[in-house]
């Protein structure tokens, strides 16, 4: 499944927060208690299908396109930690804890990231339509 995005930055975005995602989910289920890794694709699908759906519904729903990219970043963080958590053990905990404060960290620089190219979205979108305007101003003086 091809995941929505409204640009390229953001489809680069997503793609390297899934990839941090599936290895924090391979490492914590990669051992001889818990070979689940495959139980989590289908959730990785579920949340592209969910924000694909909701991408496609933008209007409809009233949400804002600056926050529909921030949704499948936490789909996928909330869904990876909630998947952790049902397998934890006494002896696993420390290990999962561990790399879960390692996700938080990845989730905070990709919000640094989508919110980075949310403010060149809004300024390029700023600048062509004054550059529309100044257009439509020309060729109404001209004319």
């Amino acid at each position: 499944m091809d995941i929505k995005t409204i640009n390229k930055e953001h489809a680069k975005i997503l793609e390297v927060f899934t990839t941090e995602v599936q290895g924090f989910i391979y490492r914590i289920t990669d051992n001889k208690h818990h070979q689940a890794f495959d139980n989590f694709k289908p959730v990785i699908k579920n949340a592209e299908r969910l924000h694909n759906n909701i991408g496609k519904e933008l209007e409809n729903m009233k949400i804002e396109e600056t926050e529909w990219v921030y949704m499948f970043p936490n789909y996928l963080l909330f869904a990876g930690i909630g998947f952790a958590s049902a397998i934890k053990d006494k002896e696993n905990e420390d290990y999962i804890n561990e790399e879960t404060e390692d996700l938080f960290d990845v989730i905070h620089e990709t919000i640094n990231e989508l919110e980075s190219m949310i403010s060149k979205r809004k300024f390029l979108i700023e600048r062509g339509e004054v550059l529309k305007k100044q257009t439509i101003i020309k060729q109404k003086t001209n004319d």
